[in-house]
């Protein structure tokens, strides 16, 4: 495991699985486990793993620099500040 696993990282288990989201890095399981969030269809799941069991997706292979909303042609929600349209 090259990088460290922090609420926030997209993880997939090593024996396979959907893309994880780590939604807590101190799981009452313990130092060496991390809570993920996923989606199963459209329910959410949510489970604990112990963190040698994961790999961790490395930024080249999905970072985008384009936020998800933007890129699929939604508008972004105004922030706090900004000039109505």
């Amino acid at each position: 495991m090259s990088q460290k696993i922090v609420v926030g990282s997209l993880v997939k288990l090593r024996s396979g699985s959907p893309w994880l989201t780590v939604t807590d890095d101190k799981p009452a399981g313990g130092a060496k486990k991390v809570g993920v969030t996923w989606f199963d269809g459209a329910a959410v799941s949510t489970g604990v793993f112990p963190k040698d069991a994961l790999d961790v997706k490395e930024e080249a292979e999905g970072a985008a620099s384009v936020p998800a909303a933007e890129k699929a042609g939604r508008k972004k929600a105004p922030e706090a500040g900004d000039a109505a349209e």
